[in-house]
């Protein structure tokens, strides 16, 4: 015989935005940024990787609940969108010739100026860390760990050289945050 109320049997199997199973929206946000991946790969257009974050991207505003996490999900929803709009339209704008310097920091995070489309993809993986560290819910971890890895693959497809002094300068900050 079932013990649980009808109180007890909500909270269990619902959050309080009335979603029953993060799994099966994570699983099927990871397989949908998967696809938009290996389609965007293949067919050498980064607006699809793109566009297969934007499900992840919206689910991640839905699950934050905290100022910082909700603040961070929304701004990098918006980044994305901005992002997917300037990768379709050809928007290339030097970012570091116009302000005058190389890297700024968000948050405490580096990020190299350059092409404003690989400094959004690199903005939404600044982003993503965020996330992963201020939030306690696993669900947001798996969603910003999806963004994190598709942003990068957004650079490297946009600029291959940008890619790879992007993961540098990533791997130098976290080995300086990383005590050993």
């Amino acid at each position: 015989m079932d013990t649980q109320t009808p109180e007890t049997k909500k909270s269990s199997s619902r959050r309080s935005d009335g979603i029953k199973t993060p799994v099966i929206f994570c699983s099927l946000f990871t397989v949908i940024a998967l696809i938009g991946c290996i389609v965007g790969l293949v067919l050498k257009m980064p607006v699809i990787v793109i566009a297969g974050l934007l499900p992840t991207a919206v689910y991640e505003v839905i699950r934050t609940a905290g100022v910082s996490t909700k603040a961070a999900s929304v701004t990098l929803l918006v980044v994305l969108i901005l992002d997917m709009i300037f990768v379709l339209f050809g928007v290339s704008i030097n970012l570091s010739k116009l302000l005058g310097t190389a890297k700024t920091t968000i948050s405490g995070y580096a990020i190299l100026l350059g092409d404003i489309r690989v400094v959004a993809a690199g903005l939404m993986a600044v982003l993503s860390v965020i996330l992963v560290l201020r939030t306690q819910g696993i669900y947001t971890k798996w969603l910003a760990g999806i963004i994190f890895i598709t942003s990068f693959l957004v650079i490297y497809m946009i600029n291959p050289a940008d890619f790879q002094k992007m993961l540098a300068l990533a791997i130098e900050q976290i080995k300086s945050r990383v005590r050993l």
